[in-house]
């Protein structure tokens, strides 16, 4: 089942340097069909939220597993499916 809804984007408001940030990072690879038997579309190799807190000096870095099975839906009240988080 495929997700048709677009979302649009927003401006970010960036935080000053001495509030606290979270960022998504995410690293993907494109592979070509001809090279590998997998589709020619790109998925994320790597997905990490890092977290930056001045007033702790602390830096954290979460990294979530490619084949963690999560619910991937189009609504926010609305699970499609289950797949790993790199298929959403």
């Amino acid at each position: 089942m495929r997700c048709d809804r677009v979302q649009r984007l927003v401006p970010v408001q960036v935080p000053t340097a001495s509030e606290p940030a979270r960022r998504l990072l995410s690293a993907t690879t494109r592979v070509p069909a001809q090279v590998a038997s997998v589709r020619a579309d790109s998925r994320s190799d790597t997905i990490m939220l890092r977290a930056r807190d001045p007033q702790t000096n602390t830096l954290s870095l979460l990294s979530f597993p490619r084949d963690l099975q999560v619910p991937i839906s189009c609504e926010p009240t609305t699970a499609l499916r289950t797949d790993r988080i790199n298929s959403a």
